[in-house]
């Protein structure tokens, strides 16, 4: 608990001199925030554009697919909200040998990559996220105390997911100086991930599952909020749990090559 509180400190420290450099660029901020405005409006109307067009997709009703893409957009927001800066290790802590400075520190050198930058922008698609999927479950008639207490949950699930895939990409950096190409062609496949993926071929079912499971954002959180299905809800906490030990093991295993490289 002891070593918990020295990391928070330290992260509140780096966080408040992100700010402090930060309130230099105020310009630079409103943009960001009317940049993500716009981008998660843009999800919503095309949800309602279809549904005025196609009341049901797939046996899917309006706030289905809504509850779908709010958990889409919580677990998106929060990973770009805290963890973004794990899009920069390749390009500015491996290319630049940035992390050369930070493997001399007593610290994790992924906690003090994360801990780098707090992108406050994206918190209005966090509550834009936050309020579809109470105003779905409202809709669907599942708003209740328990139901609020596993979207926490699943919002956290679909948090890990975005954070595993996205680290375990960009440790391929260590080989390759700067792996964003493919980093980027991954988490493009998110977009999938907050619709039914009985609309898509099997093959890409198979690929949003087991290979790039970005089903687990937001199609089965809802599936286990909506059928009320536990099995559902342990096998997707499950699943985030392995991905984040995957990625985390895989760092580790990166990290040691690009010590052994240095050396």
């Amino acid at each position: 608990m002891k070593k918990f509180f020295y990391y928070l400190d330290i992260y509140m420290f780096n966080i408040y001199i992100y700010f402090k450099s930060f309130s230099q660029y105020k310009v630079d901020f409103i943009i960001g925030i009317l940049s993500v405005v716009m981008q998660a409006s843009i999800g919503l109307i095309f949800i309602n554009v279809i549904y005025n067009n196609i009341p049901v997709i797939e046996g899917w009703s309006y706030n289905e697919l809504l509850l779908m893409f709010g958990f889409s957009s919580c677990g998106i927001a929060l990973f770009i909200i805290f963890f973004s800066e794990i899009w920069m290790i390749g390009p500015k802590y491996v290319a630049r040998g940035e992390l050369t400075i930070l493997l001399t520190k007593p610290l994790s050198p992924l906690f003090q990559i994360v801990s780098q930058r707090v992108k406050l922008e994206n918190m209005f698609q966090f509550l834009l996220g936050v309020g579809a999927v109470i105003y779905a479950l409202d809709g669907t008639n599942k708003l209740d105390l328990i139901n609020l207490l596993q979207m926490l949950i699943m919002v956290i699930v679909s948090l890990l997911v975005f954070f595993s895939l996205n680290l375990f990409f960009a440790t391929f950096s260590f080989w390759t100086i700067n792996s964003n190409n493919i980093v980027f062609a991954v988490y493009a496949l998110r977009e999938y991930g907050r619709y039914p993926i009985q609309m898509f071929p099997k093959i890409l079912q198979i690929v949003l599952i087991f290979i790039f499971p970005f089903a687990f954002t937001a199609f089965y959180p809802s599936i286990a909020i909506l059928s009320s299905n536990m099995f559902i809800l342990l096998v997707s906490i499950l699943a985030a749990g392995l991905l984040t030990i995957c990625a985390i093991k895989f760092w580790r295993f990166g990290l040691k090559h690009f010590e052994s490289a240095g050396a």
